[in-house]
Order: structure tokens, then C-alpha cells, then sequence
């Protein structure tokens, strides 16, 4: 089968593709094919690879001999699901392949703001140490988590998996899903020393973090968004930094990405705002990982099994 890897850039260098060149794929590799180009590329196509290349109900039109869209992620909101059910095409995503390095990120987001790492690097990057008269010097808070309340919205294998970390670090954890009573969780919000956000994307929970959400949350309170770049509002977590509503928030994804450059969670010197680029699932094992999940996407296909299918066909 002829295959096409359409953003191999969206993985690390290092990160090998030698079991889904061995697996029997006439397989060609790109960096990023631009929007333009698609059809050219994979016209010829079996198996379209792709991480987050975004496949219209235009593009897979043209694509008649398309079988088979495996996605490296497990978002799929790059691909029209309804187009590829019209047109007889098989779309599986990678599932559970990063759990371990997105919880393990959120937890080292956590950490960070608990002992001021990020300040006392700088600090010290800064000579605050070597002109101190003592040993050691104490000018940003450093707290201790065992104790402290985590509220984790979203209950799936992302959500279990920190809380899990936060237990172990004797937190008291608490979940929000869908069917958690509004004023459950907004007495819950109140009360949290830190919001984890772990659900997706949807109709209810797009912008669920907004003036209203930020004012509710203590003052103490640190937000975390592991999760979706649109369950924020970037105006509102602004005005909240600016007024002292909440003591910070780290966020690993934004509303657009890459960002603009003239993004206002960019442009202001926060610091009490930590903002790394999508990468808390990008572990070297769980980019190994999800070729793997991908390989066997591609042999369940192939055995007449499909496996992690987004829509029947």
C-alpha cells in the first residue's frame, strides 16, 4: 500500500520510523505538506499518516483511492469525520499513548509553581544569591502539597492519571465530569488550591474558563491546562493574572498553534505565568509509542479489524 507521512515534523529527529517503513508501506515522509499540496502528495494514496494536517471534505474528495487516515494524536478535529464516512474512510486514532508524560507534566507545571522554581532560577541567574548574606534566602513561597486540594476536571485516563500522582504526594483529590452538579463543583472551585483541566473540547466545556470560572476560583489558586487550548479564554486569564484573582496558571496549549505574534499571553512579562508549546505529550517514549499504536491501526486495517475507529463506514 502506498502511504504518505504528511508532518513528520510534529515528532522529535530522534524519534526512528523503521517499524512503519517494515511494515510493508510504500511510505513517504514529509515535514509538513502545505494545504495546496495535499491531493498531489496523496493522490495515489492508500493510507494518509498525520498528526495535524487538516483533511476537508474538499481535499478527501479528491482522494478516490484513500482508505485509511490514522491519526498520530488523539484529537481529531483536523479531520472531517463526516466527509470520510460519506466517502468509505477509515479513520483510527493513537489512544492512551501519552497518559504517563501528559500527567507527569502537569505534575512538574504543579511542582514549579509549588516551590517557585522558575524564580529562584532566575534569582540566581540574576547574582541575588551571591550577594546574599546567609546561606540561603526564602523571597518567593515555597509550599508543601501533601494536604493541599486538586480539582481535576475531566475523569478519563488523563484526569486518573494525575490524580493518581497527586495522591501519592498526599493531595486531596477531586473530579468534575459531565454529570458532577454545577454548584458540586463551583463549591469545589472556591475551595481548590489547584485546578487541573483534563476534558475536551466540546460544546460545553469551550471557554468554560472565563471571567465567571476565574472569579470563583481562591485567590491562592493556580490553574493548569494540560488539555485543550480553547477551554480558556486568553482575555479573561488575563484580566485575572492582572487583578491578582488567581495566584497563576501554567498552560501547555493555547487557542491557536503556533501562536501569533502578537498573542497577549505572549507579549506581558507574567511571572507568574508559565506557558510551554504543546509538548506535555511529546515524551521520547510516548512518541515511540504512538507509532507503535499507529502500526497496529495499519495491521488491524489490513486483517479487516479496524481498531481505535472514529466513525463506521
Amino acid at each position: 500500500m502506498k502511504a504518505a507521512l504528511l508532518d513528520r515534523g510534529t515528532l522529535s529527529q530522534n524519534i526512528e520510523l523503521d517499524e512503519l517503513r517494515d511494515a510493508e508501506l510504500e511510505l513517504s515522509v514529509y515535514e509538513l505538506v502545505a494545504p495546496e499540496d495535499i491531493v498531489e502528495v496523496c493522490k495515489d494514496c492508500a493510507v494518509i499518516i498525520t498528526n495535524k494536517v487538516v483533511l476537508n471534505r474538499k481535499t478527501l474528495s479528491q482522494l478516490p483511492r484513500l482508505k485509511l487516515i490514522c491519526l498520530l494524536a488523539t484529537g481529531a478535529n483536523n479531520i472531517d469525520l463526516a466527509a470520510a464516512q460519506e466517502y468509505g474512510i477509515t479513520v483510527c486514532n493513537a489512544r492512551d499513548y501519552c497518559t504517563s508524560s501528559v500527567a507527569q507534566h502537569t505534575f512538574a507545571l504543579i511542582l514549579n509553581f509549588s516551590r517557585s522554581l522558575h524564580r529562584y532560577h532566575s534569582s540566581v541567574q540574576n547574582g541575588d544569591w551571591q550577594k546574599c548574606r546567609f546561606f540561603s534566602y526564602s523571597d518567593y513561597p515555597i509550599s508543601q502539597l501533601d494536604g493541599q486540594s486538586l480539582l481535576i476536571f475531566g475523569q478519563g485516563v488523563l484526569g486518573l492519571a494525575t490524580g493518581r500522582i497527586a495522591e501519592a504526594f498526599g493531595m486531596n483529590v477531586y473530579y468534575v465530569n459531565s454529570k458532577t452538579p454545577q454548584a458540586e463543583w463551583q463549591s469545589k472551585l472556591a475551595s481548590a488550591h489547584w485546578v487541573s483541566l483534563h476534558c475536551p473540547s466540546n460544546d460545553q466545556t469551550r471557554h468554560m474558563v472565563n471571567r465567571d470560572f476565574l472569579t470563583r476560583m481562591n485567590t491562592d489558586a493556580y490553574l493548569i491546562n494540560t488539555a485543550r487550548g480553547d477551554l480558556v479564554v486568553p482575555d479573561d486569564l488575563i484580566e485575572a493574572l492582572d487583578n491578582g484573582w488567581i495566584a497563576g496558571a501554567a498552560l501547555d496549549v493555547l487557542p491557536i498553534e503556533p501562536p501569533p505574534s502578537d498573542s497577549l499571553l505572549l507579549q506581558k512579562a507574567y511571572d507568574n505565568l508559565i506557558i510551554t508549546p504543546h509538548i506535555a505529550w511529546a515524551s521520547r517514549e510516548a512518541q515511540r509509542q504512538v507509532i507503535r499504536e499507529t502500526l497496529l491501526n495499519i495491521e488491524a486495517f489490513r486483517c479487516a479489524e479496524p481498531r481505535n475507529g472514529l466513525i463506521d463506514t
